[in-house]
C-alpha cells in the first residue's frame, strides 16, 4: 500500500488514480468529521468535495506531504465552520410536533443507549461536537486534536471536559434507577 506522501506526489503530477485512492482512503472519516460539526449531510458532502477539490488544485503547496491527513482535517474544519457561518440553517429543526416534548419513557422506549448518546452529541455546540468526534469516534490523541484544531492542549482538554460534563448531565436521567 502506498503512503499518503507517495499518493500526494503522484496526484500533484496529475495521476488521477492516486487522487482517487486518496479520496477513497479519507472520504468516510472526513465526511464524518464535517457532519459532526455541521449536523447536515448535504453540507458535509459539499465540504468533503470542496476539500478534495482544494487538494487537487493546491496539493503542491503542502510543504510536508507526511502530514497530508492533518492538512485534510484542517481544510475540512475551516470549510465546515465557514459553512456554519454562511448557512445558519445547518442546525436541524426539531421534527417533533410543536409543544410536544417526549417523556423520558418515550425516549428510552424508542432509542437504544447508543442512539441516545448519538442524539445527545448532536445537540452539543459545534466546537464540543468536534472534539468529541475526534477523540471518541476517531480515537485521536489530545496532541493530534490540538494540531488539527489549531488550538492549545489545555483548550482541547477543556472543551472535551465540558462536552463530557454536558453529555453526562443530559444522559444521567435515563440511567438512574
Amino acid at each position: 500500500m502506498k503512503t499518503d506522501a507517495e499518493l500526494l506526489k503522484q496526484t500533484i503530477t496529475g495521476n488521477r488514480q492516486a487522487f482517487a485512492e486518496l479520496y477513497s482512503r479519507y472520504k468516510s472519516e472526513l465526511f464524518g468529521y464535517a457532519r459532526a460539526i455541521l449536523r447536515d449531510e448535504g453540507l458535509a458532502e459539499d465540504v468533503l468535495h470542496d476539500t478534495f477539490l482544494r487538494l487537487f488544485k493546491s496539493g503542491h503547496t503542502i510543504r510536508n506531504p507526511e502530514v497530508l491527513r492533518q492538512w485534510l482535517y484542517v481544510v475540512v474544519r475551516r470549510l465546515s465552520y465557514d459553512s456554519l457561518r454562511w448557512n445558519r440553517h445547518a442546525e436541524p429543526l426539531n421534527d417533533q410536533e410543536p409543544g410536544h416534548e417526549p417523556t423520558p419513557f418515550e425516549v428510552v422506549e424508542r432509542k437504544t443507549s447508543e442512539e441516545m448518546l448519538q442524539d445527545a452529541i448532536e445537540h452539543l455546540p459545534a466546537v464540543h461536537r468536534e472534539v468529541v468526534f475526534l477523540r471518541e469516534v476517531m480515537q485521536l490523541s489530545y496532541e493530534e486534536i490540538r494540531e488539527m484544531t489549531g488550538t492549545t492542549l489545555p483548550a482541547v482538554k477543556s472543551k472535551l471536559f465540558k462536552a463530557r460534563k454536558v453529555l453526562a448531565a443530559v444522559l444521567m436521567p435515563y440511567f438512574q434507577e
